[in-house]
């Protein structure tokens, strides 16, 4: 049997017809996010011979007889092993073009940082391109050249003109707005939206395993040890093999450990530490006293065999797979990823009702820290308009539609009407089944993409996770503090940046693994502090304490 969730309905206070009913619930999460109201302002396209209907919270985008005249060629990173890639073959991506008139030609990219700049390097430039992946952020060197290249045209008009849903919403984020301008006070794209605390890496333990061999969950680093050696040594999946893994993590999720020993390394494993009053000055965390003791303790659990052995080379598939056989004592994840790893366990089900990975309270260091550094998911990625685009303003008012609309935020957090809810008696129920759950079928639909463009909200989450996971994730809040916020870099700060820093992380990065795997000693750190402040450390400072002032006075007067 199903089970029907319903949500009151809500018409939208707006003069138009159009725009659609939608949950009261829903309502209550957008009108938070600031929707533009409709407007009796007529508007047409500036450019050939599109007529651009008006849009102001007001579909079509363009004319239905229009609708073979607006082709864009969309770039967009491929985005983990649960989301389908975007294509007009979907439900919701059918939708849209039902609503907007305007159909896309999405391009799925493996590998999406090196491809992306060489296709643009040779000539091969979308219409639209989703700047996440860049490897050094809006601000880095990729697209500051290709604003400068004109390749990425400057979008302050357009986004006056043509984006009303999101000119509202900047209205209370300014500081959203702030970190999209450039150098040249100009925005060249416009980022996804997603709640900071509900999208951050955490570390997450085996409930079930701790409740089998009477385990507390850990407070410090000291039990967190003693419990890896107990799921080592005592079978806590009861097969009778030695199979469990302790501790599994990949990529940059090992700073969630490091960040307890005093150290603000954070999940994107950047080093910027923030000072710890305002006025105070940006230290690396690479070179920092601290760290070392982290890396001794990272050392200790790789040599004993609490750290998986394959934590430097892991993805999403190896981690998946280690939930499905119960072979993993804690894993450090994307909160909305151990979602994914509950309803693969065998001990849960498919709709994760039964807890199995459950995200802990920081772990407190030797010196009392006891902190998550909140990543910055807000501005990995976005949509930018390209020189190659014909009728910018339908592109502009597009990726207004994906990122601020009510009708794109309802599809991308509820899905279809028929497919992952029904209405019945003005009422919206969820189509949700152990064999079918709504979270899944929301995914293969097209809802919850990751970073193209769109909006997520708490509801959307609340109604995928299972009852227990959001007063978890709430319950985190108060451990969080902001790593190092996104600022504009001026040009010659650029310059620096790209010249210096892909060297300093790259050796910083083959040395973190070098101690932790043992294959170079902690005897030394003091050499290789030397080696990173000879490549440039200092200099690189002074253009982030600079960011950093620019950042706090802006602060000041906002």
């Amino acid at each position: 049997p199903c089970r029907h969730t319903t949500y009151g309905v809500y018409r939208s206070q707006v003069h138009t017809p159009k725009v659609l009913l939608v949950l009261g619930v829903f309502i209550v999460a957008v009108t938070s996010l600031g929707f533009a109201a409709g407007s009796d302002e007529q508007a047409a396209g500036e450019s050939g011979d599109v007529l651009v209907e008006p849009y102001t919270n007001t579909l079509p985008i363009v004319k239905a007889e229009d609708r073979d005249k607006v082709k864009y060629k969309i770039y967009v990173p491929v985005q983990g092993v649960t989301f389908k890639p975007v294509s007009n073959d979907l439900p919701v991506y059918k939708y849209y073009a039902e609503l907007t008139n305007v159909v896309p030609e999405w391009y799925n990219l493996e590998e999406y940082g090196s491809v992306i700049k060489a296709k643009i390097a040779g000539g091969d430039i979308p219409d639209i391109v989703n700047i996440g992946g860049l490897g050094t952020g809006p601000s880095g060197m990729d697209l500051s050249q290709w604003s400068d290249d004109g390749i990425l045209i400057p979008l302050n008009d357009l986004i006056d003109k043509y984006a009303p849903n999101l000119n509202n919403w900047w209205q209370t984020h300014k500081l959203q707005r702030f970190q999209h301008t450039a150098a040249d006070k100009e925005t060249y794209f416009v980022s996804y939206y997603e709640l900071p605390s509900y999208n951050q890496t955490k570390l997450s333990v085996n409930q079930q395993w701790l409740d089998a061999l009477g385990l507390a969950v850990p407070s410090t680093v000291d039990e967190f040890y003693e419990v890896l050696k107990a799921f080592r040594d005592e079978d806590p999946n009861n097969n009778g093999k030695n199979d469990e893994i302790p501790l599994v993590t990949f990529g940059n999720f090992i700073g969630v450990i490091i960040d307890a020993f005093g150290v603000q390394m954070g999940r994107g494993m950047e080093g910027w530490q923030m000072p710890a009053a305002a006025g105070g000055k940006i230290t690396f965390a690479y070179t920092d006293p601290r760290y070392r003791e982290a890396l001794a303790y990272l050392n200790k659990l790789y040599s004993e065999n609490l750290l998986d052995r394959e934590y430097a080379s892991a993805g999403y598939t190896e981690t998946f797979e280690k939930a499905k056989l119960d072979i993993m004592g804690s894993v450090i994840i994307w909160i909305n990823t151990t979602f994914v790893l509950n309803s693969m366990s065998p001990l849960s089900d498919s709709q994760a009702t039964i807890p199995v990975y459950k995200a802990i309270p920081p772990l407190k260091g030797p010196r009392g820290d006891q902190r998550y550094i909140r990543s910055r998911t807000i501005l990995s990625g976005g949509l930018a308009i390209t020189n190659r685009a014909e009728h910018p303003e339908v592109a502009m008012r597009y990726i207004d539609f994906l990122r601020s609309s009510e009708e794109a935020i309802e599809a991308q957090n509820y899905g279809v009407e028929g497919i992952t809810y029904n209405k019945v008696g003005g009422r919206y129920e969820l189509i949700d089944s152990p064999e079918n759950p709504f979270s899944r079928t929301l995914e293969e639909i097209g809802g919850r993409q990751p970073p193209y463009g769109q909006t997520v909200t708490k509801v959307g989450y609340d109604l995928r996770w299972p009852k227990w996971m959001p007063p978890m994730v709430e319950a985190l809040e108060q451990y969080y503090i902001d790593t190092f916020p996104h600022v504009a870099a001026q040009l010659d700060e650029i310059e620096i940046q790209n010249r210096l820093y892909p060297d300093i992380q790259t050796y910083a990065k083959e040395m973190l693994e070098k101690f932790i795997t043992g294959q170079e000693s902690l005897d030394t750190f003091d050499e290789y502090v030397a080696t990173l402040n000879g490549m440039g450390v200092d200099e690189l400072l002074k253009v982030k304490q600079a960011q950093y002032d620019r950042y706090t006075e802006w602060m000041k007067s906002n």
